[in-house]
């Protein structure tokens, strides 16, 4: 067996290539959309390791003073005409996301979708996609990976979605340390 530190740098490598195939043009798209909506309601949905993922950024929204809400949550509100469904679901095919994304346009909400096959069941609700190269167990995907599952897509999201947050706060001239004023100090 190879080392741990060896798999985690062929990891570290693998997602340097996959987060540098995104397209800029659809990443730019989706960096718009969120400053689009600073003075509507934005809400994550995903499952699993996605939804994790997304859970991480919502945070770090809602410390950018963004209205951010995660689906499913009992503190979440309704959804409204003009708020913005950031859905992460690799190969866009859990019925019950996309049930929830026919729920939202319902209700006038605009749909986009973070995923690897944008031809999807759920890509093909949403308004808008980025297309973060990966591969999952049950529907194939992008190219290779030493991981098994969804990881070098989950990570990858991670990593994107991380880079979102770094860029608003270079737009908006935050200091580096500026989202602890709202970070959560009861833990």
């Amino acid at each position: 067996m190879k080392s741990i530190t060896d798999f985690s740098a062929k990891i570290c490598d693998e997602l340097k290539k996959t987060v540098l195939a995104i397209n800029e043009e659809e990443a730019r798209h989706f960096y718009d959309m969120l400053l689009s909506h600073m003075d509507k309601q934005i809400f994550v949905l995903g499952a699993g390791r996605c939804q994790y993922m997304l859970r991480a950024f919502c945070m770090r929204l809602m410390h950018l003073n963004f209205r951010a809400y995660v689906v499913g949550d009992t503190t979440t509100p309704a959804v409204q005409e003009g708020d913005l469904v950031i859905i992460a679901d690799g190969a866009g095919y859990l019925t019950t996301i996309a049930e929830a994304a026919r729920l939202a346009k319902g209700h006038g909400a605009q749909i986009a979708m973070l995923c690897i096959l944008p031809d999807s069941l759920i890509g093909q609700i949403a308004d808008f996609h980025v297309v973060i190269p990966g591969r999952t167990a049950a529907h194939g995907g992008v190219g290779q990976s030493i991981q098994p599952g969804g990881g070098k897509y989950e990570q990858s999201l991670l990593i994107f979605l991380d880079s979102i947050v770094a860029a608003l706060v270079e737009e908006f001239d935050l200091p580096f340390d500026a989202a602890f004023t709202r970070h959560a100090n009861l833990e």
